[in-house]
């Protein structure tokens, strides 16, 4: 059999043993962007970043932008950090009366079906999904990328408000936006070319979990299972991300029906050799290789010996695909590192 990535993917998603373990990340680093095209990626473009990509990975997350750095503030306070590779928002503190009003607003939106998850973008996101799966060429490109609900809220100090104070709403907010984000996941799903989908929330910590158990229980593992079950009815295998350690949560993770944990977070506390003796009949490891004592800090002797000691550890399994413990391959790691620990995985 001559086997393709795909074929490969799919072999570590459902518990055979592929010709090699594949590899997964979000590649976000330029030394390697320059290793593969020979220049330096301009921001905004989008096909060279797939196609460079395409060079190293099996499988890869949606694709990541390159941006123009500045630092902006929009009219209702919040600020918008944008650095090279990714972005984020710095929300102002709001008032309980804001919270409660926004909230409400939110739930209002939503009962009425005027929330913009419930707009129907189908055919234009399936056009652009062809778009970049065709720059992916032969590689496994997921673009259904989920988010599963959890609380309302900016931050987690809003959550935690939101929660205390409002916990009926919350409820409401919760079963309405579970049903919105499942509809919107369902629309693409029937019309992505993806066997895979990740599913983001980080729920934890290093050392622990963010949220209760029980808090999980309630608001999160229901919709979880639910959109998981929709993914599986249309042959679409489910990775969970999130970052931290979860040791707690993972049974229930597991029950849930995923396929495949990313990134089993090395510095949070968690060890690839615990995961593939207790989940490894189960589910895949998606990831491994640790960010920061090996790829950032340690040496390409060092990145080539933690990828084929991970490969080991999964003998007994079969359930691998080496990726990064940080869900990335990002700036602070050496191109000498990525690329002795690629060629280890190549040559195994």
């Amino acid at each position: 059999m001559s086997w393709t990535k795909k074929d490969r993917v799919l072999a570590a998603l459902s518990g055979e043993k592929p010709d090699r373990y594949p590899i997964f990340d979000y590649m976000i680093n330029d030394a390697l962007f320059a290793h593969y095209l020979g220049r330096s990626i301009v921001p905004g473009e989008q096909e060279a970043i797939l196609r460079a990509t395409s060079n190293c990975l099996d499988l890869c997350h949606p694709m990541p932008q390159a941006y123009e750095p500045k630092d902006e503030i929009f009219a209702d306070g919040t600020r918008r950090v944008t650095e090279r590779w990714m972005a984020w928002n710095i929300y102002p503190v709001r008032s309980r009366r804001q919270m409660k009003k926004y909230l409400t607003e939110e739930i209002e939106r939503l009962e009425a079906g005027e929330h913009w998850l419930f707009a129907d973008f189908a055919e234009s996101w399936r056009k652009e999904s062809e778009a970049r799966h065709a720059w992916a060429q032969d590689m496994v490109y997921i673009d259904l990328g989920l988010w599963a609900p959890l609380l309302p809220g900016k931050n987690f100090e809003e959550e935690a408000m939101f929660l205390s104070d409002f916990k009926a709403l919350c409820k409401r907010w919760n079963r309405l936006m579970n049903a919105a984000v499942l509809a919107m996941a369902e629309k693409r799903a029937n019309v992505s070319p993806s066997p895979v989908a990740i599913i983001w929330n980080d729920i934890a910590m290093k050392g622990n979990l963010i949220y209760p158990p029980e808090l999980l229980e309630e608001f999160f593992l229901p919709g979880l299972e639910e959109m998981i079950s929709m993914l599986h009815s249309k042959n679409i295998k489910a990775v969970f991300h999130s970052d931290g350690n979860v040791t707690k949560i993972l049974d229930r993770l597991a029950d849930c029906g995923i396929d495949g944990f990313n990134p089993l977070e090395i510095s949070a506390g968690m060890e690839a050799s615990h995961f593939f003796e207790k989940y490894g009949k189960k589910v895949t490891l998606v990831g491994g290789m640790d960010a920061v004592g090996v790829l950032a800090l340690g040496s390409p002797k060092n990145a080539a010996a933690a990828a084929k000691k991970l490969m080991r550890e999964a003998e007994g399994c079969g359930r691998l695909i080496l990726g990064s413990s940080s869900g990335q391959l990002d700036n602070s790691m050496p191109l000498e590192n990525i690329l002795a620990y690629f060629n280890a995985v190549w040559e195994n």
